[in-house]
């Protein structure tokens, strides 16, 4: 686990997406959960963080697609 500093920016280039989780055994494979994520690069790595745990805003100078 990384603890992200607050007041630092990072890059996301997709919605937040529902969470899931796969269970082979189980009649119902995929189970969607009820939290939304955000992908984000953080140092090398690509990370996940929850939709209610920052606060997302269109850069400066961008348009939201």
């Amino acid at each position: 686990m990384y603890t992200v500093p607050a007041g630092q920016a990072y890059v996301t280039t997709a919605p937040p997406r529902l969470t899931t989780d796969y269970f082979p055994s189980a009649a119902t494979k995929v189970v969607f959960g009820g939290k939304r994520m955000y992908t984000i690069q953080y140092g090398h790595r690509t990370s996940l963080v929850y939709e209610t745990d920052v606060r997302a805003k269109v850069a400066q100078g961008l348009t939201a697609r």
